[in-house]
């Protein structure tokens, strides 16, 4: 999921039952930032995990790259 502002970018990942690394990892892997890079923005980058049993979000971890 991306949301945008004029200054900056949130990209998420959501998994389920995975480690939330897992998630942030996939965001670099698959390079889904690289191109708010260019933009000049900020990008909050956000791994989160849901459980089935609590029907939650169970952990989350962000990164913050740019500006």
């Amino acid at each position: 999921m991306v949301v945008e502002f004029p200054d900056r970018v949130f990209i998420m990942e959501f998994k389920c039952v995975r480690n939330v690394r897992a998630a942030l990892e996939q965001i670099h892997e698959k390079g889904y930032a690289d191109m708010f890079a260019q933009k000049g923005k900020k990008r909050i980058l956000m791994g989160i995990d849901f459980s089935p049993a609590s029907r939650s979000v169970a952990g989350w971890e962000t990164e913050v790259c740019g500006n």
